[in-house]
């Protein structure tokens, strides 16, 4: 566990869901004013940092409102037995343009057209079989790397569909994964109950490999929950590692060692913390939630999320539950969906800029990023049955 402190940070980046503006000092540390003017001096020296607990605050205003858009491009899953596809977690696009799109005990592999190409691997705990494959990376060769926490294994996939390995993974289970060192080490958000690891959120660790890198401990008041250690996970072209919290609109950089290097933090996402899992109209409401974020080339953070429409108490009615908590069920005869409660948001971090510099609301509630410009929707057909949409991002984001 790397401890915050004051010390020196050479040449340290950063890439967040959040980036900042105006530089407040906390947990008691203070850099000289030498390091704090040269911080807002040099708009492309952002990641140069003498203090760890920097926090940086977004400048939100005039973002563009017109620079982000989305169009359909492909749609996977069809009514047949074999092209059926269930709603999932992970998409991941291979270096010969294939859609790998994570099943139960399996993964169905589509071409760019959106026709079933492969199914990989079945149900099981044996060679090429699965339970929960997350597809998470492909790499400079071609292969996807799956990581199943349910059988603790990373496997690699050849494009041929051959075997190339499979190794163990150090975890039982994990929040969102993020390949870093094209898919030498991996970076997972999860509840590691071991004396070295329990309490900390982000793990770094390699497949085959029993040995673990764990950081960013959670600051919460109360006692600690493991859904206090869910994370939004991204890494950058430059060697760091970026934490969002699911539920506030700050984002923790790190070197890939778990140094830390600064705080983003946007605007409010909840008026409220979040105090467990079973809501009520009052001091624990549905919340907005950071879905997933990603990195880009040009030192940018993307960043999805779903956010509470105003009027999404009209939906539901208090009940208590047999245990005597309060919790929230629709009111009877109400038809509703996830888009009825939630919204959807993209916006664009300039972390050279440290400000929000462009955002868009989504007509369709979309579950994460496959690639750069490339989101996955879980949707249902009106006989309700289950596909996967693909939309493209178009942007002329200043």
């Amino acid at each position: 566990m790397h401890a915050m402190r004051c010390r020196s940070l050479a040449r340290f980046g950063v890439f967040s869901p959040v980036a900042g503006v105006a530089i407040l000092m906390i947990g008691g540390c203070a850099a000289s004013d030498a390091n704090s003017k040269a911080l807002m001096a040099s708009d492309d020296e952002w990641h140069v940092s003498a203090d760890s607990t920097h926090r940086f605050t977004l400048a939100a205003k005039d973002a563009c409102t017109e620079c982000i858009s989305v169009s359909r491009e492909v749609v996977l899953g069809d009514d047949s037995n074999d092209g059926f596809v269930d709603m999932t977690t992970a998409v991941t696009l291979d270096s010969l343009g294939r859609w790998w799109v994570g099943q139960k005990g399996h993964l169905k592999v589509y071409e760019p057209s959106g026709a079933l190409a492969k199914r990989v691997g079945r149900q099981g705990a044996g060679p090429s079989e699965f339970g929960k494959p997350v597809p998470v990376h492909t790499d400079a060769t071609g292969a996807v790397h799956i990581l199943d926490p349910y059988n603790q294994r990373e496997t690699v996939v050849n494009s041929d569909f051959s075997i190339q390995r499979e190794s163990r993974l150090p975890v039982t289970d994990f929040f969102s994964a993020t390949s870093i060192r094209d898919g030498k080490e991996y970076a997972l958000s999860a509840w590691v109950p071991n004396a070295s690891s329990i309490g900390l959120a982000v793990h770094v660790v390699r497949g085959g490999d029993d040995s673990i890198r764990s950081f960013d401990a959670p600051e919460v008041e109360g006692g600690l929950q493991p859904f206090h250690l869910n994370r939004l996970l991204a890494a950058d072209y430059n060697g760091h590692l970026f934490s969002a919290q699911r539920f506030s609109f700050d984002v923790v950089a790190f070197t890939l060692e778990g140094e830390r290097v600064a705080t983003f933090s946007g605007p409010q996402l909840n008026a409220h913390p979040l105090k467990g899992a079973v809501h009520n109209l009052s001091d624990n409401p549905l919340p907005s939630e950071i879905l997933s974020i990603r990195a880009d080339r040009q030192q940018r953070l993307w960043i999805l999320s779903k956010r509470i429409r105003d009027n999404w108490k009209s939906h539901v009615v208090e009940v208590v539950r047999p245990n005597g908590q309060i919790g929230l069920e629709v009111k009877p005869g109400k038809e509703v969906s996830a888009d009825s409660f939630f919204t959807g948001r993209l916006e664009v971090v300039d972390l050279k800029r440290r400000r929000i510099v462009a955002h868009a609301d989504l007509a369709n509630l979309m579950d994460g990023f496959i690639a750069e410009n490339l989101l996955f929707q879980n949707s249902l057909t009106e006989l309700g049955t289950p596909r996967i949409v693909v939309w493209r991002i178009s942007e002329k984001v200043p």
